[in-house]
């Protein structure tokens, strides 16, 4: 357990090992503020507007959200549900150690491996695609589902230009 932890404060990945989940991030809290939009919130109550936490209510939360996402949820089952949008994810399978892996890159799993010593075991990496649906069960059996992504609409793509640019010089 030790090397997990390791490895996990290494690279500040999230993981899941049979009947445990330990999620570790190192980046400091936020400021509270009165009024909360963050992705992972507005997932969480989309989610709870469905009554049920299933593929279908994945399916319809990941289906409403716009913009670039990778979203976790862990259930009371143990079940690890991954709802991958267009933002990157490595995912990695160490199946002698029943243990799972992943971060935003295979670079940043790649270097907290090595850093612990767990590059030298032997693991197979799960692809996945924007789209795609996976439920992890605590024995590690992965199952699949799908959603159609959401395409950015053209007037917040230019809006998005538009507030990148301001203030740049000589931009043409």
């Amino acid at each position: 357990m030790e090397i997990l932890l390791a490895l996990a404060n290494a690279a500040g990945i999230s993981y899941i090992r049979n009947n445990e989940v330990v999620i570790h991030k190192r980046h400091k809290p936020a400021k509270r503020e009165a009024y909360i939009e963050t992705d992972s919130y507005i997932a969480v109550q989309l989610i709870e507007q469905q009554g049920s936490l299933n593929f279908d209510s994945l399916k319809s939360m990941a289906e409403t959200v716009q913009g670039n996402f990778t979203f976790t949820v862990l259930d009371q089952n143990n079940n690890l549900y991954i709802i991958k949008g267009s933002n990157p994810m490595c995912l990695l399978n160490f199946p002698a150690l029943g243990l799972y892996v992943y971060a935003s890159t295979e670079s940043i799993v790649n270097n907290a491996l090595k850093r612990v010593g767990m590059h030298k075991f032997a693991h197979e990496r799960i692809e996945t695609a924007e789209g795609d649906i996976l439920r992890i069960d605590r024995c590690g059996i992965i199952e699949r589902s799908e959603f159609e992504p959401a395409l950015y609409p053209a007037h917040d793509m230019i809006q998005r230009i538009h507030r990148f640019t301001a203030g740049m010089k000589n931009f043409s």
